[in-house]
Parts: structure tokens; C-alpha cells; sequence
């Protein structure tokens, strides 16, 4: 795959990810096309897409279209004009549902042990807004592009 990304990297050919999940909530949490997507972005502004210096990593973006959460479009869709507080996100990850409801204006549940941050939760000291800290301390690497990130609710499982 990677020859592929490097590939069209040199031509600028645009890329469109409709899951933009980075990992699943599976053993050793592996990649989603999120990840593929962010893989991409840093071909496009790094030495894969000549000329070298003509690509910033925010103008890398321009060329990965992402549908889905934490972005706007899917917030557009389920809410339809509707008032954005009498929603609620419900998701595992920090990165895509959290950011996501705070990004749009709907408040947000986050289930900590059944989904992609449960180790994280176990071996934090502090716990869930231990995790939360580690993650706001690098969200300028996330889709929160260095916006602080917090649930308004936290749970520990989420049942139907």
C-alpha cells in the first residue's frame, strides 16, 4: 500500500476516507482508514510530493476528504437543522466521537471500557481524565488539530 500512497502522492491525486476511525476496538487496535488517510496527508507535505516545499501539513488536508465523524457533514445529516444540545454523541474513542460532539455542539458520552481506550484506562494512575490529560497534550497530532478535548459524561460500558 505504501508504494500506492507515495505514488499518488507525486501526482496530488485527492483521497476521499469514509471512516475516518484511525484504529478498531479489536486486539493490538489495528488500523482503520483514518490512519491510511493521516499516512497519506504526510506524504503530501513531506518529500514524496514534488517540488519539495510547496505543501504545508494544513494544506495537506485540502487533498484528504473526510466523511464521517468527528467532522461536520455527518453532524449536518443526523441532526438536520436540529438543536445540536438536545443531542448526544455516544463513542469510545477520544480522537473521533468526543471531538466530534464538542467540534459540533452536541454533548458526548464516552464509554471507556468496552472500546479503544480501556488499556489506556486500566494502566493510567489516574484514570479516565488521566487519559483524557495524555490525550489534550497531544491533540495538535489528532483530528482535535490542538483543541482541548472533554466528554460531558463518561460511562464504563454501553449497553443496548
Amino acid at each position: 500500500m505504501e508504494e500506492s500512497l507515495i505514488a499518488a502522492a507525486k501526482r496530488k491525486v485527492p483521497m476521499l476516507v469514509t471512516n475516518p476511525d484511525k484504529v478498531r476496538p479489536d486486539a493490538g487496535l489495528p488500523p482503520m482508514p483514518g490512519a491510511i488517510g493521516d499516512t497519506y496527508e504526510r506524504y503530501l507535505w513531506t518529500t514524496y510530493c514534488p517540488p519539495i516545499g510547496d505543501m504545508t501539513e494544513t494544506s495537506s488536508r485540502d487533498y484528504v476528504k473526510r466523511i464521517g465523524k468527528p467532522f461536520p457533514e455527518v453532524y449536518d445529516i443526523a441532526l438536520r437543522g436540529r438543536d445540536a444540545s438536545r443531542a448526544v454523541m455516544i463513542g469510545d474513542a477520544l480522537e473521533t466521537d468526543v471531538t466530534g460532539g464538542m467540534a459540533n455542539g452536541v454533548d458526548s458520552v464516552w464509554v471507556v471500557r468496552d472500546g479503544i481506550h480501556k488499556e489506556d484506562v486500566e494502566k493510567n494512575g489516574n484514570g479516565e481524565m488521566g487519559v483524557v490529560e495524555e490525550f489534550c497534550g497531544r491533540s495538535e497530532y489528532t483530528y482535535a488539530y490542538g483543541e482541548k478535548v472533554m466528554p460531558k459524561y463518561v460511562v464504563d460500558h454501553f449497553r443496548w
